[in-house]
């Protein structure tokens, strides 16, 4: 259960991952199933509700609308690409999503080779699921793995290549700024400022870093390095500071007894708090280590879900507490879904298949 869930009127959706890949609708309340759905192909991304519509593509190559009180499908539609991480975004009767490319296919020909469709970011009417406009400009094995952000008219996301602004009425690109690495992060666009963060490229010392664009022409504002060099999740943008995870992945140092350089894996988590402005650094915390998702603010507490459970950290930048997933696997529950705050719980899925609702004050 890798995608985050979402909540709504008394009910938490969430898809499951792997066979058969059931959408699920949980009541908040006492953690019964109300309904499931079972599209084709499992979702590997979030989906959105939307005035009592649930919206989600799958890896099946088809884009659903779901009554979000009976379950029903209300329409879908084949695409003829799988949907990755993209979480569709709605914003005036349009759903906004990136897909992933299409392939391989291969060329009949004196010289077969493998072909591979690039892939497409889409606009669709909400109401009867028809293509809008589509934006193809991507590399041949491009996927677009990033949520869009919608402000002032634009769409923005990214590539593993780019980052991208478009008109979300035509689709006409408005700029493209490139990236060195693959990102994997979601563009949080605030008061005319795109934020987004990128990994260490491996091959430099150069660390993971945050980025600050213009969001009207894409020039950098700013950009802050951190000590860590794993950072791929999303960030949080609230009340003018940016707060993003990130993880310290291998550690090599001197020689064994063999001569060889003993190295450990994951070494350990932490929580920045930027100030959104500037870039500046506020604070950083501790948390538990191998995060791959992203943080969730509310009531002046920031939530991430890690390696086997869940670190809550104060605005103030103190450990608030940390809650870890019993399992039978001796890991634990590995935990890729960003968590969802609303009325005093945190929801969040693991590896272990299980949605678990967190007291977001005592992590009980």
């Amino acid at each position: 259960m890798n995608a985050s869930p979402v909540v709504g009127d008394g009910i938490v959706y969430v898809p499951g991952s792997g066979d058969p890949g059931l959408i699920h609708a949980i009541d908040i309340e006492t953690g019964d199933q109300v309904w499931q759905f079972e599209p084709e192909g499992y979702a590997s991304s979030s989906p959105a509700l939307v005035d009592g519509t649930l919206y989600v593509g799958t890896w099946g190559k088809r884009f659903y609308a779901i009554d979000a009180d009976s379950g029903e499908e209300a329409w879908s539609r084949e695409i003829g690409h799988r949907f990755g991480s993209s979480s569709p975004v709605i914003a005036d009767g349009t759903v906004y999503v990136g897909t992933n490319g299409d392939g391989p296919l291969i060329v009949s020909g004196p010289d077969d080779e493998e072909e591979f469709e690039a892939c497409k970011f889409l606009a669709l009417d909400a109401d009867t699921g028809e293509t809008q406009w589509e934006y193809r400009e991507f590399g041949e094995k491009e996927n677009v793995d990033s949520s869009p952000a919608i402000a002032d008219g634009r769409v923005y996301f990214l590539g593993e290549t780019a980052v991208y602004a478009v008109d979300a009425e035509t689709g006409d690109e408005v700029w493209t700024r490139s990236i060195s690495t693959h990102s994997g992060s979601s563009p949080a666009v605030v008061d005319g400022v795109v934020y987004y963060g990128a990994p260490t490229d491996g091959e430099s010392e150069i660390p993971a870093q945050v980025w600050a664009l213009d969001a009207s022409s894409g020039e950098t504002l700013w950009t802050a390095g951190i000590d860590d060099v794993s950072l791929r999740t999303s960030p949080a943008v609230a009340d003018g500071t940016v707060y993003v995870a990130a993880s310290s992945m291998r550690v090599c140092y001197g020689g064994g007894g063999d001569g060889e350089p003993e190295c450990s894996g994951v070494t350990r988590g932490q929580l920045y708090a930027l100030d959104a402005a500037t870039g500046e650094r506020r604070w950083t915390a501790e948390i538990k280590t191998d995060t791959r998702s992203s943080p969730a603010v509310a009531d002046g507490v920031i939530y991430v879900g890690c390696r086997d459970g869940v670190s809550a950290v104060t605005t103030a930048g103190e450990n608030a507490w940390r809650v870890a997933f019993e399992s039978d696997r001796e890991d634990g529950p590995y935990v890729k879904s960003s968590p969802a705050v609303i009325g005093g719980y945190v929801f969040i899925g693991a590896s272990d298949g299980r949605l678990r609702a967190i007291s977001a004050t005592e992590s009980s």
